[in-house]
Order: structure tokens, then sequence, then C-alpha cells
């Protein structure tokens, strides 16, 4: 059952994997039925009812849906590292990894699946490929272009002599997404046509793989990207596809996305009716979900299409609402658009002391982004409202910034928490978690892998043994 239940989740087909495990799991919410399975089984049918929770959940955008499938991935992968199943237990972090990514907790995903890969045998050759493109999502979503290419480089090392055709779609496709982003960034429209040519690639490996999910993601990334060179019919075209079957398929999470895309292009287009109707409708589909990653742009989109109509004091709350959900997941580059689309689109309305505040506020988080797009803009507002003594491009970056490691800093800074949250914890790690408001898991990586000086702070953990006997 898991078995088929795996295919059908390969083919996007999640409702059809459910009830292919309909004799042991009652769907999102509910405990699969283990009691007569053996640890192994019992681990895959956890793994398998944890990743489709995920999945369902975030096409669905049923609330808390993320923390019932890290709950059941995470008992899966605790069963098969004790029954030292090494490959499968890589595979239960990885869908754990994609959960918290889907949550916005980039910092944590980016964590399990490095952990994880070292950890993975070299001859795993898709499960590398696919994790290594599930780190692709992470750095996209945190707007590491350059960085991105790297792991591309790597994913296409394995993917293309080892991956299956879905494999090939997905490197293909995120290839596409990063030639997209660089184009924008790197102001190199011969980019854009690569971009088209992978996508293409990727819908016709899909379309081999069946899954015909990922092709409506390719036609909705293909008309954002016509959207972006101002072929507004042709983008509506694409979107329309994509919509069409996001909707006949409950799809609520890609749904928003696409409608965001369109209310774009009706922008564009001037169909000021169309492109708020389409805002609204995006925002309010992200918001009935746990996906606060993809409520940054909605509500960006949205608040330019109601400053355009003249409904400012709404527009300002988009837009400061877009910067306070970016900025608490750590998405500091959205957070800094948001605050500058602010004044670029309600300058007039804004008074000056107002404005002066909000660029203040965006120079705070500009040493988190490193995209010369989103610098200039910046720039070219700070030297128009701030004095020259609050403007740190007129002061001189490289004399404030000289010998400066964002890094280090946040290393220095994270560390001086975890040592007191450890001390006040009297070394427990679960306890020191709860005052530190993350997972124990998280924590534990991070005494691992960056605060390794720190683990002698930490109680010492009691055998397996005299744990289970405890129990």
């Amino acid at each position: 059952m898991c078995e088929k239940a795996q295919e059908l989740i390969d083919a996007g087909e999640y409702e059809a994997a459910t009830l292919a495990l309909e004799d042991l799991w009652n769907g999102i919410g509910k405990r699969p039925y283990t009691n007569y399975l053996s640890p192994v089984e019992k681990a895959g049918v956890l793994l398998i009812a944890g990743s489709l929770t995920g999945w369902l959940g975030s096409i669905k955008q049923i609330e808390n849906s993320q923390e019932k499938a890290k709950d059941l991935i995470c008992e899966a992968a605790a069963i098969f590292e004790t029954e030292r199943i090494f490959d499968k237990w890589a595979e239960a972090r990885s869908d754990l990894a994609v959960c918290y990514w889907r949550e916005g907790s980039f910092d944590e995903a980016r964590i399990i699946l490095q952990d994880a890969l070292e950890k993975v045998s070299p001859q795993y050759y898709l499960l590398r490929g696919q994790m290594i493109l599930r780190q692709v999502n992470v750095e996209i979503s945190t707007h590491q272009y350059q960085f991105t290419r790297l792991l591309l480089e790597k994913a296409a090392a394995i993917i293309q002599p080892h991956g299956t055709d879905l494999l090939r779609g997905k490197l293909y496709f995120h290839q596409a997404l990063v030639l997209r982003k660089l184009a924008e960034e790197e102001n190199k429209p011969e980019y854009f046509d690569k971009a088209v040519e992978n996508y293409e690639k990727a819908s016709s490996y899909y379309e081999k793989a069946g899954h015909n999910l990922f092709r409506a993601n390719v036609e909705n990334n293909l008309g954002f990207l016509l959207c972006n060179l101002g072929k507004y019919k042709e983008s509506q075209l694409h979107l329309d596809r994509a919509l069409d079957f996001y909707l006949h398929t409950s799809d609520k999470s890609h749904a928003a996305s696409t409608l965001d895309n369109k209310a774009l292009a009706f922008l564009g287009e001037g169909k000021f009716d169309d492109a708020e109707k389409s805002a609204r409708l995006s925002v309010q589909l992200v918001h009935e979900g746990d996906e606060k990653s993809k409520l940054a742009e909605s509500l960006i989109t949205l608040g330019k299409i109601l400053a355009r109509r003249n409904n400012f004091q709404e527009a300002k709350k988009c837009f400061e609402e877009a910067a306070d959900c970016a900025q608490a997941i750590g998405d500091y580059e959205d957070a800094s658009v948001a605050l500058l689309t602010l004044i670029e689109e309600l300058r007039e309305q804004l008074s000056t002391a107002e404005t002066r505040d909000f660029c203040l506020r965006a120079e705070e988080v500009l040493p988190k982004t490193s995209r010369s797009t989103t610098l200039e803009r910046l720039k070219n507002i700070s030297s128009e409202f701030l004095q020259p003594e609050q403007n740190s491009f007129i002061r001189g970056k490289a004399e404030k910034w000289e010998g400066f490691s964002l890094p280090a800093e946040v290393k220095k800074f994270e560390a001086k928490f975890v040592f007191e949250a450890l001390q006040d914890a009297n070394g427990k790690v679960t306890k020191a978690a709860e005052f530190l408001g993350i997972s124990h898991q998280t924590l534990s990586l991070l005494l691992k892998q960056r605060h390794s000086n720190l683990i002698s702070v930490k109680k010492p953990r009691k055998p397996r043994t005299k744990r289970l006997q405890a129990r």
C-alpha cells in the first residue's frame, strides 16, 4: 500500500494516494492504524501519511497541517534511525524540511537538509538529487540566486545521468526559475529566453512522468515571465490554463499564486477591477493556510493595485502587513520590497516624517538582503528623504561596514541566547528549546553544527535503555 501511495504521490495524485492507504489511515488529522505492524512497516506508513498531510495541507490550505505532518514524519524518522535504516531516515528528514520550508522556516529547513545530505551514501542518487533540489527551493525563497546556481550544478551532475523523468523535469524547472530571477536582478534579457527553453524541457519531462500538477506549475511560471516582459495577453493564456487545473483539483495554494500573477497582468493591462478581484482572492486563499512565505507577495500586489485606485489607507495597511509578515519569517528581501513599494506608491500621501520612518526601517533590513535592484531603489529614496547623518549611503558604506561580517555577528548573538537558555534550563535541551521558541531537534542541530563549544553546557543524555525503562 505504501509503495502504491508513493507512486501516486510521484504522479501528483495526492487524493488517490490517500485512498490507497484507506485501510490504515483516514486522512489529515487522524493517526494511522499501525498496531500490528513491524517497526519498519509502521515507520513507512507514518512517513507516507506525514508526506501526504503536508502535500494536501498545502494544496487545500488546511490550518496547522504542516505541524501535523511534522509530528508523523518525526516519529517515522526516529524509528528508521533506531532500526539503522539511514536512507529512509534521510528521506524522512528531507520531507520534514519541506514542511518547514512551506511554513517559511527557512533556517530550520536549510539545517535539516544539510544534516541529512551529509549522512546519505553517494550511491543513493535519486534521494541525493531530490534533496539538493529541495535545498535550491530554500535558497530561492531567500533570494540567494547565485548560490542556487552552484547547487543546480551539483544536482545536474547526479540527475542527468541517473535521474527519473520526474527529477529531470524538476531540474529544468528550477534552472528556469533561477534564470528568470537572475534576468530580473542583473537586467539580462537573454536569460529570459533561456528560462523559456528550460520551462519547455521541464514540461516535456513532467508529461513523460505523468505529473499534471507540475505541468500546471510550468504554465503558471511562464505566465508570470511573460507578464514581466509586458506580453499580457499571452501571459493570461498560460495563467488561465494553470488556474483551470488548480481550481479543478481544489489546489488553493497554487491557485493563490496564479491569481496573484493574473492580478499583475490585469494591472499591466489597466484592468483595475479585474486586478483587484484577483489580488483579493489570492490574499484570502493564502490567509487560510500556513504558508506565510507567500502572503507577503500577494499583499504587495494588492497594495500596489489599491494605491493605483486611490484607496490609500487600505493600500498602506497591505504594505505594512506584507513587511511585518516577511520580516517575521526572515524574508528580508520581501520586507524591504514591501516598504520601498509603499513609499514609491504612496509618497504623495505620506508625511515627511512617515516617509523618513519607512526609509529608516527599510535600511534596518537592508544589510540582510543583497539584491542590487532593491539596494538601488533604497539608495534613490534615501538620498531624497534622509539627512546625510541618517543616510548610510551618503556616509559611505565602505566605512560603515568595514570588517563587518553578518554571519559572524548573527552567530555570536545566537550563541549568547543559546548559552543563557541552556543555563536557565539546567542543561536540558528540551526546556532550553522551549525558552528559545524552537524545536528540540532544531536546537540539537544548532549545537551540533554551529555551537559545538556549548555542548558541554548540555545535560548528558540518558542511555537509550535507561530512557526506555523510565517510560
